[in-house]
């Protein structure tokens, strides 16, 4: 049986689970995967079951399928492959899973009947948003209302207000200097302060040494918090 788990962003929608037959992912009612954005098209994908392979094919879709951080038109799909269109990220899975099946109760916005037509280089920047959300980073509001997010990628990731800091903050009470980094090791990730770390709080406590860092947690720099997110699995 194939699991189909969607999520946006770090949120999960929903699995659908399939013994065969064909699945429609779309914008539309009748589809089996209905995920309701308007970067999506109506009939944007299918996955049709092929002997014991499944093969996902673009349909009506304008704005492409990303498959493993691949643009592709067509895959045979292997368990573990991440299908992303628009914000969504679905995951595939073919073993045989007894876990309970969750229905999906997707809220419909206004105007969810209407195509955005995007370009490729949009298309990859959320692609390059996807990727970063659903990997191990950081995420942290400044002045303005949207979101900025640091993925983890380097060893070690600099918190402060320095020409050269992964994540820099305004200048402030607080966050002025090189405050603390974001330190990758083979068991995890640790939160060292640094020379400028003034009142460097985690979870609301001061930190004065190396602490081990766990999804969820928030870093507090003055009038800034930057939470940790752990990597999805």
């Amino acid at each position: 049986m194939a699991e189909f788990r969607v999520m946006q962003g770090r949120k999960e929608l929903g699995t659908y689970r399939f013994d065969g037959g064909s699945v429609r992912i779309g914008r539309q009612k009748d589809c089996e995967i209905r995920l309701t954005d308007g970067a999506v098209s109506r009939n944007h994908a299918e996955v049709n079951r092929k002997g014991d392979s499944w093969v996902l094919q673009i349909k009506g879709a304008r704005n492409g399928i990303f498959v493993n951080g691949n643009l592709v038109s067509f895959r045979i799909l292997k368990s573990g492959d991440c299908i992303e269109i628009a914000t969504f990220v679905i995951r595939f899975d073919d073993d045989a899973i007894q876990a309970q099946e969750l229905e999906a109760d997707l809220d419909i916005p206004e105007g969810a009947d209407t195509t955005i037509n995007i370009s490729l280089s949009d298309a990859m920047a959320i692609h390059n948003l996807n990727k970063d959300v659903m990997g191990a980073h950081v995420a942290w509001y400044g002045d303005a209302e949207a979101q900025n997010v640091v993925p983890l990628t380097e060893d070690r990731t600099v918190i402060g207000s320095l020409v050269g800091c992964e994540v820099k903050l305004p200048e402030g009470p607080g966050s002025t200097g090189l405050c603390a980094a974001v330190v990758k090791s083979a068991t995890g990730f640790d939160l060292e302060p640094m020379e400028d770390a003034g009142d460097l709080k985690l979870n609301a406590r001061p930190v004065a040494r190396a602490a081990r860092r766990s999804g969820g947690d928030r870093i507090q720099l003055g009038n800034y918090i930057v939470v940790f997110h752990a990597a999805m699995e």
